[in-house]
């Protein structure tokens, strides 16, 4: 398929609107007619010549007629042929070959190539001066088939299409592809990749519809995997990789809200219709992707490195694609580190040490080495951007960590909830792992019960990293929450 650039069709499209433009000022009539001014200039001829003439008809002095005739159509203001036909049609002199060139006129109307102007003898007609003249249009390559408007709208659409076209070149130039295009993208440009992105784009949409959790999982499974195979595969594979990773749970679309969206574990029953998902997606993607590649990462991703009864179809060791691998390990580290109903998140450490642990079974040892170095270099950075964090952030995380102690202190635990998750999204938006982590357990043990004993700590804890201001008011805050909770455990 012919891809035409964005240049191109901008450009084309101003062209239509100039045009449009352009007809619609000559349809009200702001376009001069030139062609009337042009005969009426004829006719002014015509009628200086009749005047001359017919006083030599008139004389019978037919000689004097065809000799002035003569003259006018020697080249002389386009002039083809002319003649003087007296009132019964006979023609009483002439010059050029008037018959062919009259020929099928109508002789009661004037045009701009054949002008007629009646000649009186008193209140008499006496005859008709009748003059042929060449066709009017443009010297140059339009002159010989375009009339008047059409040279024009011709002219303005082609200019206008060169003027714009270096216009929008100039003014696109400094934007170099590469700074809007991922080069792992560009790269499968022309390689035979056969992955829409728009595709792509759309399934992940739908999945973010039907459950934004799984949708933000399958993101972060796709950073973490470009992030360890960068170095490892070309860009073009890596875009891949990339696709596979976001799509990799899109079967959980054909799955029931009400085990997709289930707080709690899984009855076995639940669990086999959850695992279908797999084989589901791998099908979703086979019919929206032209691309065996794909869909055999797709579905060699639940490969053990080091073989599993519970599939021994599926290969093993290096007979596994590297792509499905490296989207193993990712997978199983993004779940590890992710919030469950069930179960809290593992830190970073933890989950890499349990990778670790099934390194050479369930995953490539080498493999697991890239990731964490890759994992690592990414905190390294996380960290590297906190300490570029604004003033006003820090501000506004701390001011909601003294706004939490109050609510507590006033022994408002719903509001206490409503911002402990509060400020929970705040911390994970700017990186701060740590406090997003104790202020999503305080929410949810403040919705839950709730534990004193247990939000006590988690305060201590957090407290402890984000120090409260040593005002008058903290002092009573913490008076107040002492009160609080010995009233609590009296009661």
């Amino acid at each position: 398929m012919i891809r035409v650039p964005s240049t191109m069709r901008i450009s084309l499209g101003l062209v239509l609107v100039t045009t449009s433009i352009l007809l619609a000022a000559n349809a009200i009539g702001l376009v001069p007619d030139r062609s009337q001014a042009a005969l009426d200039a004829r006719k002014q001829l015509c009628e200086s010549l009749a005047v001359l003439w017919a006083v030599s008809a008139q004389e019978d002095d037919l000689a004097a007629t065809r000799a002035t005739m003569q003259l006018a159509t020697d080249g002389k203001a386009g002039i083809l042929s002319a003649a003087v036909r007296s009132a019964d049609g006979a023609i009483l002199a002439e010059a050029g070959d008037h018959q062919k060139h009259w020929a099928g006129h109508s002789p009661q109307q004037s045009t701009l190539t054949h002008v007629q102007v009646p000649i009186f003898k008193g209140n008499t007609r006496w005859g008709t001066v009748e003059v042929r003249f060449n066709e009017i249009g443009h010297k140059g390559i339009l002159g010989s088939w375009a009339g008047i408007p059409i040279a024009l709208i011709v002219f303005v659409a082609t200019a206008g299409l060169v003027g714009y076209l270096l216009v929008m070149r100039r003014s696109f130039q400094p934007v170099a592809p590469s700074s809007i295009v991922p080069l792992r993208i560009e790269a499968g440009e022309g390689e035979g990749t056969t992955i829409s992105l728009r595709a792509a784009n759309s399934l992940m949409f739908a999945l973010a519809y039907r459950d934004a959790g799984t949708a933000e999982h399958s993101q972060q499974v796709a950073r973490l995997c470009v992030a360890t195979a960068r170095e490892l595969i070309p860009p073009s594979e890596c875009f891949m990789l990339e696709v596979a990773a976001d799509l990799h749970d899109i079967g959980k679309l054909g799955v029931p809200d009400d085990i997709l969206l289930k707080p709690g574990p899984l009855t076995e029953e639940e669990a086999r219709v959850m695992h279908s998902h797999r084989q589901k997606g791998a099908e979703i993607i086979a019919l929206t992707f032209s691309s065996p590649k794909l869909i055999e990462i797709v579905r060699n991703q639940l490969a053990w490195y080091g073989g599993s009864f519970r599939d021994p179809n599926l290969p093993v060791g290096d007979d596994i694609p590297l792509e499905a691998r490296i989207l193993a390990i990712a997978d199983a580290f993004s779940s590890m580190v992710s919030h469950r109903p069930y179960r809290e998140p593992r830190s970073c450490e933890e989950a890499i040490e349990e990778l670790r642990c099934f390194a050479g079974t369930q995953f490539d040892p080498e493999l697991v080495d890239r990731f964490a170095e890759a994992v690592m270099d990414r905190d390294h950075s996380r960290n590297r951007r906190k300490l570029g964090v604004s003033r006003a952030v820090k501000l506004e995380i701390g001011q909601e960590v003294e706004r939490l102690v109050d609510a507590l202190s006033d022994c408002d635990f719903s509001g206490a909830s409503t911002i402990a998750s509060r400020l929970a999204a705040t911390a994970t938006k700017q990186g701060f792992d740590r406090i997003a982590s104790l202020t999503a357990k305080i929410a949810r043990s403040a919705s839950q019960g709730p534990n004193l004993d247990r939000i006590a700590q988690l305060i201590t804890e957090l407290t402890s990293i984000c120090p409260l201001r040593p005002t008058r008011e903290a002092s009573r805050a913490a008076a107040r929450e002492d009160h609080c909770l010995q009233t609590r455990r009296s009661t």
